[in-house]
């Protein structure tokens, strides 16, 4: 995709300079590129684990980091499944639905499996599989128990996703009002139930 190629030149230009430029970086017209790549802290991840591994930068995007990211998205959406049923069971299902899921729909660019399994070391795919569900777990977690670690690691979760790519903030914030909505629901028919029964 064209933003890959872009981000590989901020990220060379970090390997060679110690430093990213928020001009373009192909053909030095000066001309500021968009917003969202001057902040974007996915490019200073991939120049540092492409300078730390002593790997070329399009080897870490293209073909290092997607097996790893995989993982890591598929026991993401473990760890959310498992706190929401309590049960490692239907987790496993939950994880075996979203690669199977992923392996019949691998439609051009933004079919599901394309997603996952070609593009998931993009920023905004990070945001969406990562991200996203680990937020929703950390989200869960502060529900159930009201602990300050619950609601520290969802507010510096919120912040990654912000400075990875603003999309899945969109998706996170939708999640939140649908599931205070389903809440507030559940517990006035509760309320309503309790009161008719008395």
């Amino acid at each position: 995709d064209f933003d890959d190629w872009t981000y590989l030149g901020y990220v060379r230009e970090y390997l060679d300079t110690d430093q990213i430029n928020a001009e373009e970086p192909f053909l030095g017209t000066g001309d500021a590129v968009n917003p969202r790549m001057r902040s974007n802290v996915w490019v200073v991840v991939q120049a540092l684990i492409s300078d730390v591994a002593d790997v070329p930068p399009h080897e870490v995007l293209l073909e290092y980091l997607r097996p790893l990211l995989i993982v890591f998205v598929a026991l993401a959406t473990y760890a959310l499944t498992r706190a929401l049923f309590r049960s490692a069971t239907v987790a496993l299902l939950a994880v075996a639905f979203q690669l199977g899921y992923a392996f019949l729909d691998m439609s051009a660019h933004e079919g599901f499996g394309r997603n996952l399994f070609l593009r998931i070391s993009e920023d905004k795919m990070i945001g969406a599989f990562l991200l996203f569900p680990i937020a929703l777990l950390f989200l869960t977690r502060f529900v159930t128990m009201r602990s300050a670690s619950s609601y520290i690691g969802f507010a510096l979760t919120v912040i990654a996703i912000s400075v990875v790519h603003p999309v899945p903030l969109v998706f996170l914030a939708t999640a939140i009002a649908s599931l205070g909505a389903l809440r507030a629901l559940t517990e006035r028919s509760l309320g309503e139930a309790g009161w008719a029964a008395l």
